[in-house]
């Protein structure tokens, strides 16, 4: 875990780090310091990118308990859509796929960075297409900057208490739970040509040492003409060391009547500043 560091006079996330041990705080104060890491991280996310490799596995049709794999490498960063471009959505610029070469890392960079600062809409939404046109099924997105979902001004939705601790790595956390109960927020989950926003509950991991979130998990599950769909998510953040957390792990898996069906693991390598060429 890489120690918290002001960048760029980014004062509001050290503050939060220099006001002493999380355990000391109450459950208010806690969710303030969440509150403050998720506007940092709107703020900051959008001028950073990252190679992402997707280990899917998918059962085979008509089968028990056969699975497929797919691996599918990707230029990573947090963008707009044309016609929202205050709200973020995770973009990808595809590299391989089952190691065939589909783009370099160079020429994926360079599309990425050319699509985030262009004022062609075109350009943009290629970008967020880009992963999409891979066909993979169960496709997932807006996993890594789940912590949006609780700002100030989206933590009115939820019910959270204080859940005794964990061990992290190599920090021990503070764990609260959490239950949507209302607003539109959410994940969004593909089902071939259908999009489900899905109600949420689970559980939020705070490092006991200054509150900054080191996982959250989720889970979800959908009653369809008597047919269940659950799904769990777990999302492991990082200090990126570019003034707010980050991304490093995802796992989403999907349940069908209680068998696993699709299981899409994400991995993150460091994040850097777009437009920065270095290796």
């Amino acid at each position: 875990m890489m120690p918290a560091r002001c960048v760029f006079g980014l004062t509001l996330a050290c503050l939060a780090f220099a006001q002493g041990p999380a355990r000391k705080l109450g459950l208010p104060q806690l969710l303030n310091r969440l509150a403050g890491q998720s506007e940092t991280f709107r703020r900051i996310a959008p001028t950073m990118l990252a190679d992402e490799t997707l280990t899917q596995r998918t059962r085979k049709q008509g089968t028990a308990g056969d699975y497929e794999t797919h691996e599918v490498v990707s230029v990573y960063a947090f963008g707009g859509l044309p016609e929202a471009p205050t709200v973020i959505h995770e973009i990808r610029k595809v590299i391989s796929v089952d190691g065939k070469q589909v783009t370099s890392r160079e020429k994926a960079r360079e599309a990425m960075t050319l699509g985030l600062h262009s004022e062609d809409d075109k350009l943009k939404r290629r970008l967020l297409e880009d992963f999409e046109k891979h066909g993979l099924r169960g496709a997932v997105t807006d996993f890594g900057q789940v912590i949006l979902l609780f700002s100030a001004r989206h933590q009115k939705d939820f019910q959270f208490e204080r859940a005794g601790d964990q061990v992290v790595g190599v920090d021990r956390a503070l764990v609260l739970n959490y239950k949507q109960t209302g607003g539109a927020g959410g994940v969004m989950i593909f089902r071939g040509n259908n999009a489900e926003k899905q109600a949420l509950q689970g559980e939020l991991l705070l490092r006991e040492s200054d509150g900054m979130p080191l996982r959250v998990t989720m889970t979800s599950t959908v009653t369809n003409k008597g047919v269940e769909t659950k799904d769990t998510l777990e999302v492991n953040y990082i200090d990126s060391g570019l003034g707010c957390v980050a991304p490093l792990s995802v796992q989403h898996r999907e349940y069908l009547k209680g068998e696993l069906v699709t299981e899409n693991s994400f991995q993150y390598g460091q994040f850097r500043r777009i437009g920065d060429q270095t290796k």
